[in-house]
Formats: C-alpha cells, structure tokens, sequence
C-alpha cells in the first residue's frame, strides 16, 4: 500500500459514526501531467456512514507547477485543498454482494482499500487558478518583442502601439 491507500475492511463492519484519523506527514502523489509527483501532508479522517465511508480532508499539496499567465514563466506554489468525499465499497464487506454506484463515485476496491490519490489530483487540478501569476504585480510581456518586462525593460516605443480605442481618443480631445 502507497501512503494514500487504506484499508477499511473493518471500518465498514463498525457501528455509523466509528472514525479514523490518518495524518499525511510527506505523502507522494504520482500525477500524469507532470513529470515529477506532488507531494503533500496534512489530516484526514475517515468516518463511517450508512452506505460506505466519508472521507474529509485537509491538505497542503507542495510545489504544484504553474504558468503565470502574464509573463509566461514557470513557477512553483502551495495550494490548500479541503474537501469531503464519499466513497462506495464494490462489494458488500458482509455478503460479498456488488454494490451498484454511479460510475463518478470514488470506490473501495474488494479488498477494502480506499484510495485517495485521485480525489487528491482532481481537488489539486480544481484549486489552480484559471490565470495564475508568479507574483502579485506581473509586469507581462512586451507586445511587440516578447520581453519579460519583470526582468527588465525593453526597448520599443510605447506610443506605437495598436490601441483599438484610439479614434475614440480622438473624439475626446
């Protein structure tokens, strides 16, 4: 088992309410679009419930790979998640019955391992900002020669540039 696997073979034969802390000291997360695995810690815990169990957690997924959608540089931050997600056995743990879902629950396998890894990615994917910036100010790039105008400045005229408002400007005057 991975440190983002669990089994919950006895949970599910517990009384509802019965509880699991788990506490993710430096857990590993094999992502598919990146080249290297994130990397995370925080708490969860998994309580019982009438039809499976309930997983709530809160975690710090370090060094998640961005773009800043000013300057186009890479950059690395933090990103907190918080979520609580059920999560369906296959089979009934009694009976060895299946156990109908819909095909977008998270499930336990039949050998009563739950595994977060993939609500971790898709809460990971879900909290990147739609226009991540490298920093608060981003400075973007020159329009006309492409320089990252956070390192330096670059040398094209400024009073050139293609203004689509600028017959109104005229019009003001």
């Amino acid at each position: 088992m991975t440190t983002t696997q669990f089994n919950v073979g006895t949970l599910l034969q517990e009384p509802i309410g019965s509880r699991r802390e788990i506490c993710f000291e430096a857990g590993t997360l094999p992502v598919h679009s990146s080249e290297n695995n994130l990397t995370f810690h925080g708490t969860a815990e998994i309580v019982k419930v009438q039809r499976g169990v309930l997983v709530s957690a809160k975690l710090t997924v370090l060094n998640v790979s961005m773009d800043c959608s000013g300057c186009l540089t890479e950059f690395v931050e933090e990103i907190k998640l918080e979520f609580q997600e059920e999560y369906l056995p296959t089979s009934d743990p009694n009976t060895n019955r299946p156990i109908p879902a819909d095909e977008d629950v998270f499930r336990i396998d039949n050998r009563m391992i739950l595994d977060i890894t993939e609500a971790v990615r898709q809460y990971t994917e879900t909290a990147i900002p739609l226009a991540p910036k490298c920093r608060e100010i981003c400075a973007g790039i020159c329009i006309f020669c492409g320089k990252d105008l956070n390192q330096s400045t670059c040398a094209c005229d400024s009073s050139e540039q293609d203004n689509q408002f600028g017959p109104l400007k005229e019009y003001f005057k």
